[in-house]
């Protein structure tokens, strides 16, 4: 895919050179050695040094979700920048998340629930469980990871550099639509910018509801949102009638943004509307 001189082209050439560059050679100073290398500094250059730890599933979703942004043409340029800027953030936040999984010897790719409906209840209650769940996971693995690299006396003293990417983490997943707020009482949700990112990212044409929440938001992602995709995940601690009524939120917020279409037969069908 060529640039294409537009700011999404400038986005997506600049994604596509850093994507699989080397990292800089501090031995070699040249000019030509920083325009080609990405920068790492010496401690990260170390935990990349391993390739079995660098990519999680995030890293092809990415590339995945880039790529059919930048070929939808009932979006606009503007459109396509917006979508680039939640996916972006989103996929880097959920690899910082599966990367910690991982240091701790966890199911990275594990399932999350999200919150979709109006008010409290035993869905929102366990969204609100999983996103500290993620927060800790990643204070944990920072901490495992310092011990591993000898770096023990982190553990004492001031926390600021494992309270800075656990921060990162929440902050971001507000940012772009996955947490209800910036503080307070917090959990994973499902809102409008999100919804939008993922169909415009993941669906290609119109697919059915079930589809969408089955096979993509979960299969994919790993994000359950109804009873067939809490199925799908392995079950939880739930109540059907729970996440039928998360269900029915969730298509309530589709069609509220003109990604669900219904039927006279009761289809639902999930897409962007040409």
């Amino acid at each position: 895919m060529s640039d294409s001189g537009s700011t999404v082209g400038r986005i997506a050439s600049a994604l596509s050179n850093l994507d699989d560059s080397k990292a800089y050679d501090w031995s070699d100073p040249s000019e030509e050695a920083l325009k080609t290398a990405s920068f790492r500094d010496q401690v990260e250059e170390r935990s990349w040094a391993d390739a079995d730890r660098q990519e999680t599933r995030w890293f092809e979703l990415l590339r995945d979700g880039v790529s059919r942004v930048l070929r939808r043409k009932e979006l606009t340029e503007f459109h396509r920048v917006e979508v680039l800027m939640h996916l972006v953030p989103f996929c880097l936040s959920m690899h910082q998340l599966a990367m910690a999984w991982r240091a701790l010897g966890r199911d990275e790719n594990g399932s999350l629930v999200l919150d979709a409906g109006h008010g409290p209840g035993a869905v929102r209650e366990l969204a609100r469980q999983h996103l500290n769940q993620c927060s800790g996971a990643i204070t944990a693995a920072l901490m495992h990871r310092a011990g591993e690299m000898g770096y023990e006396e982190l553990g004492t003293g001031r926390t600021a550099w494992r309270d800075g990417p656990r921060t990162f983490f929440t902050a971001t997943m507000y940012a772009v639509g996955a947490v209800n707020a910036p503080t307070g009482r917090r959990f994973l949700a499902v809102r409008p910018a999100l919804l939008e990112t993922l169909v415009a990212a993941f669906v290609d044409g119109h697919i059915p509801f079930s589809t969408f929440t089955r096979d993509i938001l979960c299969g994919r992602l790993g994000l359950v949102t109804d009873y067939p995709s809490a199925q799908a995940a392995g079950g939880f601690d739930l109540d059907r009638a729970d996440l039928d009524e998360n269900r029915r939120h969730l298509g309530t917020r589709l069609a509220g943004l003109g990604l669900l279409q219904e039927y006279s037969d009761a289809t639902k069908m999930v897409g962007i509307v040409q």
